[in-house]
């Protein structure tokens, strides 16, 4: 009887990131005959509120709530989370373990394991950059650089005691692979199932320009700038503010939308595949609009859009930004964007529907699963045979 081979993927917040990441992994490691276990917190730290689900392979780890993301009492939760998880995995024995952070702290911990048990295969996933991600400016980020470099060394020193590293994007790669260049790596972009085929040109003329935001409405967002394009939108054109979402910062926001005369259309949170679909696919195009302090390459709510074939408006650097330059898949947001803005406003039918179909090429050739399942496995198989 063969012996069974153990697979950890530690991901702090299962709701970010199965139905985009996790669930892939989890089915290749499946598939390649390991048994398999998740390890999240119980913490939904979107909603800030105990997380609860129940699902095959999936065991939430108890630790403390907190309400403000930038607070001691977040640090503390992740802290504990990565201890918790440390534990369980000495107890599992995996042979891979595969671990996404931020939190920083679960790469101080599962390299300590790595270091412990040097036989096991370690993964780690950048998925955010902390601190360089945090919503404040270059001055507060200078007086305060010997405590971020102390937090972002828990994961400079730390990631390069890992066998492989998924970058989410090629930014991501950029930052990081400095420490450590010799270390094997993937660049993968976030994926999800294609739950439809159609065809994505508009059937019929719109009397209105039909804009979605998809997503947390937190401090990391732009409110005033994403108000301000669809004010200029609006003075050429009539618009609509399709809103997907909710976050600390949504009263704000709204708020700016009423100042300006912006119809608007809040549906709030929706996780329905379906029932997003439906509401999307009455939109032309896709904010994802980010303050310009944040460090970011891709964004989830890009996803949604270049699923939907949606047109994006777009601030994002980097990967983003060149995807769109490449493609056509969009407009990038400049510091001087009131030219930008106007060559939106004056689109024609026939130019939406060209650049749609340019969006929904972008999802097919870069963000399909099938694509991501065939390069991480191919990855994988680098690094089991290393």
């Amino acid at each position: 009887m063969s012996r069974v081979r153990k697979a950890v993927i530690v991901s702090p917040f299962d709701n970010y990131g199965y139905e985009v990441r996790n669930k892939y992994i989890e089915e290749i490691l499946m598939d390649s005959r390991f048994d398999v276990r998740i390890l999240s917190s119980d913490f939904d730290h979107r909603n800030k509120k105990q997380y609860k689900v129940s699902r095959k392979n999936l065991e939430l780890i108890h630790v403390p709530e907190y309400k403000k993301n930038l607070s001691i009492s977040r640090i503390f939760s992740h802290v504990i989370f990565a201890k918790k998880v440390y534990k369980r995995i000495e107890e599992l024995s995996p042979e891979i373990v595969y671990c996404s952070g931020p939190p920083n702290s679960v790469y101080k911990y599962i390299s300590k394991y790595k270091r412990k048990t040097p036989k096991v295969k370690v993964i780690f996933e950048i998925g955010d950059l902390w601190p360089e991600t945090m919503p404040i400016n270059d001055n507060i980020k200078k007086m305060m650089y010997p405590i971020l470099r102390l937090w972002s060394g828990l994961r400079d020193n730390n990631t390069k005691y890992a066998d492989g590293i998924v970058y989410e994007c090629k930014m991501f790669e950029n930052v990081v692979s400095k420490t450590h260049p010799d270390t094997a790596y993937k660049v993968l972009y976030l994926s999800k199932d294609d739950y439809y085929k159609e065809d994505f040109s508009l059937k019929e003329q719109f009397d209105e320009f039909r804009i979605a935001y998809v997503g947390s409405i937190n401090n990391i967002i732009d409110c005033e700038l994403i108000v301000d394009i669809l004010r200029l939108i609006g003075e050429k054109r009539k618009v609509c503010f399709v809103v997907i979402g909710g976050g600390e910062e949504s009263k704000k926001l709204f708020e700016h939308c009423d100042k300006f005369g912006i119809d608007y259309e809040n549906h709030g949170i929706i996780y329905d595949p379906e029932e997003k679909h439906n509401i999307l696919s009455t939109c032309q195009f896709g904010l994802n609009i980010m303050k310009n302090t944040v460090s970011v390459g891709a964004t989830m709510k890009s996803l949604e859009y270049f699923h939907e074939g949606l047109i994006l408006i777009n601030n994002i650097p980097a990967d983003t930004a060149d995807i769109i330059n490449h493609y056509g898949c969009g407009f990038n947001i400049v510091k001087d964007y009131t030219e930008v803005v106007k060559k939106i406003s004056d689109l024609s039918d026939k130019d939406i529907n060209s650049i749609r179909k340019n969006s929904r090429r972008v999802y097919e050739e870069l963000f399909d699963t099938q694509i991501f399942k065939k390069e991480f496995l191919r990855f994988l198989n680098d690094i089991q045979s290393t």
